[in-house]
This record gives C-alpha cells, structure tokens and sequence, in this order.
C-alpha cells in the first residue's frame, strides 16, 4: 500500500537520526496511477531533500532518455532535462577514452546557455585582434579581406554570418577569415562539418593572396584512436614531422544526433585542444543547410544553433558560420535567419545578375551579331557591421581566378570594394 505522510517522515527520520544516505526509488505510470499513490509521490518529494526525475521520449521514433534535478536543499542544481545514456562494450574489445561506459550524462542545452556571459571576455592583451589580413592589402593595388572588412582584423569572440546560393565562393571566403590568427599566436582551425564526409581538398579552395601558404595543407594520420559512430576526426597539417595540426575536422554523422551529444563532442575537443597547448582561435561551421535534411532531432530543437553559437563565445573562439540561401525550403531561411541575428558581421552574398537576366541578355546580343560584354554571373557582399563601428552597406566584389602552376590549378580569390562593372559598360 501507499504510505501515510506521516509514515514517510518517521522512514526519513530514522536515516537522518543515524547519518546514513537515504535513496528512494518511485516508479510512476501516469495513466494506472491512483490517487493515494499520487498523494504518496507528492509526499515523498516534498519530504526529500533532492529530488530526481527520470522520464523518457519518442522524438522521431528514437527513444531518448533523461534525468532533471528537480529539487535540491543541498546546492545549485544544474539547469534543465540532461540527455543519459548507458553504454556497455563486449569483453574482447578495448576501452576507448573517447566513449565512457556506464552511465554517460550529457550537460542540457539549458546549462550550456546559463554559461554564456553577457559580456565576452578577453582572455588576453595580446589577444584583442584577430587578425584576417595584411596591413599593405590596405593600398588599392592588392584586393583582399580587409577592403570588405575595412581593416585587416576583426574583433575577438565575434561571430560572422555568410549567406549566399550555390556558387557565390561562401566555402573559400569562409575559410580565409577562419585562417586568421590572434596576435603573437599560431592559426588553428575547429570545423564543424554537418556535411557527412570530412575530406577536404585544401589545393582546390579559393586562396588570397595574404593566405596562399594554406594550400599545402595535408592530411595525416590520427593521432589518437576514435570509436565513434555518429562523428570522427580529420586533421590536416603542414609538416608530417609536426605532431600538431592546423585545421582540425569534426564531421557528424547524418543520422538521429541529439543536441546534447553534439555539444558534448565539440566541447571535448575544444578542451582537448586547450590541454595540448595549442588552443582553438576559430571555428568554421559549415554545411548547416544538413541541419534541416539530416538531423530530426536538431531541426526538431529550436535552441540549437543559438545554443552551439553560445558555445563557441564561452571558449573565447572567433566564429564563421556559413548558411545556404534557398527561397523554397522554409527551414533553411529559419536556420539562416539565427545565423545573422546572433553575428556581429552579417555577409549576404548574391549573384549579378540573375541566370534569366544574363540568359536573355546573352542571346539578345548574339543574335544581333554583337559580342556580349558580360559572360557570365558576378558575384557581389554586402556587408552589415552590427558591432556599432559603422552601418555602412557598399556593395563589394569578389571572383576566382584561375592559373596554372607546377601542372597544378591554383584558385586565387580576390575581393574588391570597387564594381567591376565599369568593364561592362554596355551590358545590361
């Protein structure tokens, strides 16, 4: 039978009179309970000095389960449901440091954003400025990061924005800002890769001229083993002699990830990056548009990103994040929508002119016989600086170009805050 209220203060204070930890268990099912079991529970939590819930969910036929601290006269709990897992492995198999066994406890989103200060610290003087470029891109002969951003750096903790369609350089624009560095440090790249594969061909990105040296990157063996099933690492270098890489790659597995486990990985590895000595600058988050297509119980959490943003603040990392623009999935406008309203530098980027535009033009002037002036689509930026600098929007330009070196193409891309359509005079 349910007991009596004064029953279940006479069992605690037997505990408490002999200084032993008490533990008890209840189990509920909301549909079979009666209503003295009810009063029973309600009793027993009250009479608690911690009181924990365990509860589980169906979110897209994947069974979650989580424990919530819902009452505590001891200290602090932790904000929010905590996503757990119990893992076991056979015998034969080795145990891997990356997958603890047992009862595995994620940190709630809830608890991640109640770590995200207000204001974002500098950890150091020497770390005011992220630097993006050289101080002589400044002279009009050279046309690299600085003419969009107006300066050769931008500031530390902030988070960049670039949207754009299919085809507007998003990737290697990203990536050059992403290069940069602090002062008096070295670069070294995180990228979240939601893209399901982590190969990158570092020969066939879009460099600028202040970043040409990135193109030998490489790839070289883990040195670390990883058993996981829902991401992996890929680390890419300079030198196969240096133990210490320059980007490293943490792909997710398409598939049913939870916001808690996402987290929790980035987090280890932001961490373990710190342990070595050679911590993150920045972050390149790419392939979000996967968010929508691949991940239910990402698309399904709408903190998410604002959450994942928040992260990246409180390890103290420059941020660029990268969002495709498609006016037909509505998710993806959701998904950019958070990207630029939680940047500092938004970067919306759009092809000149449209493919119909440059279609019809083309044909119209070939069939007057004229060589066409404009064969193809340009690429212009508009850049909003939300950090209180400036609010100015001058559209700027940028394009690849192509050439051969050593058998080899090489991508240049160049940026510049002039039009390039003062070669187009008569194209329309």
């Amino acid at each position: 039978r349910s007991l009596e209220r004064s029953e279940i203060y006479r069992l605690f204070s037997l505990f408490k009179n002999y200084h032993i930890v008490g533990l008890i268990t209840l189990e509920m099912h909301s549909e079979l309970t009666s209503e003295s079991e009810e009063i029973f529970f309600e009793c027993t939590r009250f009479l608690s000095d911690i009181a924990i819930s365990l509860t589980k969910d169906f979110k897209s036929e994947y069974f979650l389960t989580f424990v919530e601290i819902i009452k505590s006269r001891v200290g602090r709990q932790a904000l929010g449901k905590h996503l757990y897992k119990i893992r076991t492995i056979p015998a034969s198999a080795e145990l891997s440091k990356e997958e603890p066994l047992g009862i595995v406890v994620y940190p709630s989103i809830h608890y991640v954003l109640s770590k995200a200060r207000g204001e974002r610290p500098i950890k150091k003087e020497s770390e005011k400025k992220f630097i993006i470029d050289s101080e002589c891109s400044k002279k009009l002969e050279t046309k690299d990061l600085c003419l969009i951003f107006d300066n050769p750096y931008i500031m530390p903790n902030s988070c960049t924005a670039i949207t754009g369609p299919n085809g507007t350089h998003k990737l290697a624009l990203g990536l050059n800002i992403a290069m940069g560095y602090f002062e008096n440090k070295s670069t070294n790249l995180l990228i979240i890769n939601f893209g399901g594969t982590g190969e990158f061909n570092f020969q066939g990105i879009a460099w600028t001229e202040f970043n040409q040296k990135w193109r030998n990157l490489h790839k070289y063996p883990v040195p670390f083993a990883s058993s996981q099933t829902k991401f992996w690492h890929t680390f890419y270098g300079i030198n196969k002699k240096v133990a210490h890489p320059v980007v490293t790659i943490t792909t997710f597995k398409i598939g049913q990830l939870s916001p808690e486990e996402c987290f929790d990985a980035i987090e280890k590895t932001i961490n373990r990056a710190d342990e070595t000595g050679k911590p993150f600058s920045s972050v390149l988050l790419i392939n979000t548009a996967e968010l929508c297509t691949g991940f239910p119980l990402l698309r399904a959490e709408p903190l998410f990103l604002p959450t994942l943003l928040d992260l990246f603040i409180i390890h103290g990392l420059v941020s660029i994040c990268i969002g495709v623009e498609d006016k037909m999935e509505v998710i993806n406008q959701e998904a950019n929508f958070t990207l630029l309203a939680k940047a500092d530098y938004r970067i919306v980027m759009s092809h000149y002119p449209s493919i119909e535009n440059l279609s019809k033009g083309y044909v119209e002037i070939t069939k007057q016989g004229e060589d066409p002036k404009l064969k193809e689509q340009l690429v212009s930026l508009v850049l909003d600086n939300v950090t209180g600098r400036h609010y100015m929007r001058q559209p700027k330009w940028v394009r690849v170009q192509e050439s051969d070196k050593d058998g080899k193409t090489a991508k240049t891309l160049y940026c510049e805050n002039r039009p390039f359509l003062h070669r187009f005079q008569n194209a329309k």
